[in-house]
């Protein structure tokens, strides 16, 4: 019982190290960014795929971002908590929901070769009332 305490316990440890060093590269690319409050939950957030993407006319694109890990992380991390971390970013500088521009891969070389998510999106901002499907 005691080891599987211990192996719990260092996997919970692994992980939120893991989740603490993520490389994210942000270009704010409108001045509301940052400056306007959320309108919704971290946890409500919305991602949308760019096939789906509404009609550009109505939203404002706050920001740019590449979520990425450190080449130092020990446990990989998913796509989708990537996705969820850009989501908390994006809502905390008061975006509506964020675009999925590209979901893709590198390698990692080195002791722990393996391979990691990109992810690339866009916090966007409705210009009017949040659309039903995105609440």
């Amino acid at each position: 019982m005691k080891k599987i305490f211990t192996f719990v316990l260092a996997a919970l440890v692994l992980t939120s190290c893991a989740s603490m060093d993520l490389r994210v590269d942000t270009m704010p690319t409108s001045s509301l960014y940052g400056s306007i409050p959320p309108r919704i939950s971290a946890d409500k957030c919305k991602y949308i795929p760019k096939e789906s993407a509404p009609d550009p006319s109505t939203y404002t694109v706050l920001a740019q971002y590449i979520i990425q890990e450190n080449p130092t992380v020990i446990t990989a991390l998913s796509a989708n908590e990537m996705l969820r971390y850009g989501c908390e970013i994006a809502v905390e500088k008061g975006a509506d929901a964020i675009i999925v521009d590209e979901m893709s891969t590198t390698s990692v070389a080195g002791r722990a070769a393996r391979t990691s998510p990109v992810v690339k999106l866009r916090a966007i901002r409705f210009k009017g009332e949040i659309p039903q499907g995105i609440r």
